[in-house]
């Protein structure tokens, strides 16, 4: 489907149905204008590795370039709601060439487009974690996305005295040693109460290995990403029990990896958890350099409660749940 707008056009498509010369044009801009890396066959492999087998998305074309200078895509995902499995669809890679910019009208007109081919096709909601400094302001006060809560960001220190910059390697071994002993004990010693979430990823459609590594550990199988900047930071996205259970013994165990090999300086896990987190600290915000607000506009709402999925407690949502494979 084509809208033409003045000298613009926008072309409303799935992944598979994009002519290959836009491809290529949209390969370019996406990937200066969003900071990415990516090939053709790293987006195409990104926007088909879902249950409907692409994604969909709106194109802003220049008439006169035959460029793509902007876009929004959406990715199909399985979600259990309540006892029923509906697909949702992951907002990602939205960006309008700089210079293209001075109409703020396009933002609104690429996501408009594509929200109203979602209702077409039977997707009942549109969701995502938008750039909080950009997009966020713009799909709250602009496109009218509902702001459903702010990811919580847990942290534990593996070479506290490193981060103090008492980087002396026996007094990082010993706090490593005592942090395997409070881990243990604080383990033991909490009384779990488990959160049952009612809207969550129905299937783990795997990982992508240039993003993610994969690790298991005793009888847990968790995925991470190492990001440099002072420290090593590892970013814990996905962890669960051989036995497919999530609870804090797997997490320990996840922490216990970092701790004995000296795998990272820091461990971050970013999202909901179904019990309470004792051993991780609850990251206060003048330490954390962005917020993460899940957000969402409701299509259909014959097919799904707009009180109830704008109830964060309903959810299980976290890295896992976003185009990072």
């Amino acid at each position: 489907m084509q809208i033409e707008k003045g000298d613009k056009i926008f072309i409303v498509t799935t992944t598979l149905a994009l002519d290959a010369a836009l491809w290529d044009s949209y390969v370019v801009h996406a990937n200066a204008t969003l900071g990415n890396h990516f090939t053709k066959a790293q987006y195409i492999q990104k926007y088909t590795h879902n249950p409907r087998g692409y994604s969909y998305h709106t194109v802003l074309v220049d008439k006169a370039l035959g460029i793509v200078v902007g876009g929004t895509s959406a990715i199909p995902v399985a979600y259990q709601y309540f006892e029923e499995t509906l697909d949702f669809a992951l907002s990602c890679d939205t960006f309008v060439v700089e210079s293209y910019r001075k109409d703020f009208t396009l933002a609104y007109a690429l996501f408009n487009n594509l929200t109203k081919h979602l209702k077409s096709v039977g997707i009942p909601f549109f969701l995502g974690i938008p750039d909080q400094f950009t997009l966020y302001p713009y799909l709250k006060k602009i496109v009218k996305w509902q702001e459903i809560g702010c990811l919580p960001t847990y942290a534990l220190p593996i070479n506290l005295p490193k981060i103090v910059k008492l980087d002396i390697g026996i007094l990082n071994f010993l706090y490593r040693r005592c942090l395997t002993v409070a881990l243990s004990v604080i383990n033991g010693l909490s009384k779990v109460q488990y959160k049952v979430p009612r809207i969550y990823k129905k299937q783990d459609e795997g990982y992508n290995p240039n993003f993610l590594t994969e690790q298991t550990h005793k009888e847990v199988v968790f995925r991470y990403r190492i990001l440099e900047d002072k420290h090593r930071i590892a970013q814990v996205v996905y962890f669960k029990n051989k036995d497919e259970t999530v609870n804090p013994s797997a997490l320990k165990q996840v922490l216990d990896y970092f701790i004995q090999h000296n795998a990272a300086d820091v461990v971050v896990y970013i999202g909901t958890l179904p019990f309470k987190n004792h051993l991780m600290v609850t990251l206060p915000a003048k330490y954390r350099k962005r917020e993460y607000y899940f957000m969402g506009k409701v299509i259909i709402p014959e097919k799904i409660d707009a009180a109830v999925i704008h109830d964060f407690n309903n959810w299980s949502f976290g890295f896992n749940n976003l185009d990072i494979r």
